[in-house]
């Protein structure tokens, strides 16, 4: 979800970006595009490394750390439920 949710934001912008599932590049380029996504690089890391981990059988996530996963792609979405329902202004879109 996180990522789609970042690349729609660079659609919105006009801006084009890779086949990437990397959240923190993704990130990196909505900054570029004047969108500054109110969530740290670390998290949305750790966010795409969930991503994998659950796909294949072994280690899950701990509680705790579904809930932080959970939180970062909250944070995200909401943020860009706002960019675009609201002006560009008060969404620190540049």
């Amino acid at each position: 979800m996180c990522r789609e949710v970042l690349k729609a934001l660079l659609v919105a912008r006009g801006q084009a970006f890779p086949e990437t599932h990397d959240l923190a590049a993704l990130s990196d380029l909505c900054s570029q595009s004047g969108i500054i996504v109110p969530v740290d690089q670390d998290s949305l890391q750790r966010l795409a490394a969930y991503a994998v981990q659950v796909r294949y059988p072994g280690e899950d996530p701990t509680a705790d750390e579904a809930r932080m996963a959970l939180k970062t792609a909250q944070a995200v979405r909401r943020f860009a439920r706002k960019v675009t329902v609201t002006s560009e202004s008060d969404c620190h879109l540049t």
